[in-house]
């Protein structure tokens, strides 16, 4: 069986996606990673296949964003900058990635 893993956020969203993913690959399915290409090495280094979704410059860029930090303003700037625009991309990526 095929999947394809999306953590979308900080390294704390990601990392337990790699631990079951690798429990994944050890029973013998594929997996497949899209996510951000600031945890490319992290993904690969683990055998695991990484298709880029978004680049680190944009990662730390917005990590270093005063308003991923502000209490009110935070959820919106990542929907304004990360949702909304990159919506069709991750769709279309999933699309070119499913195996039925």
């Amino acid at each position: 069986m095929h999947f394809i893993l999306s953590p979308v956020g900080s390294a704390g969203d990601v990392h337990p996606y790699v631990g079951l993913g690798l429990m994944m690959q050890e029973r013998g399915h594929e997996v497949t990673f899209l996510t951000n290409g600031y945890f490319q090495d992290l993904i690969e280094s683990h055998g695991l296949h990484y298709v880029p979704f978004g680049t680190a410059e944009e990662f730390l860029d917005a990590a270093n964003a005063p308003e991923l930090w502000h209490p009110r303003k935070a959820l919106g700037f990542i929907f304004e900058r990360f949702v909304g625009p990159y919506t069709d991309q991750h769709v279309e990526l999933i699309r070119e990635h499913y195996k039925p």
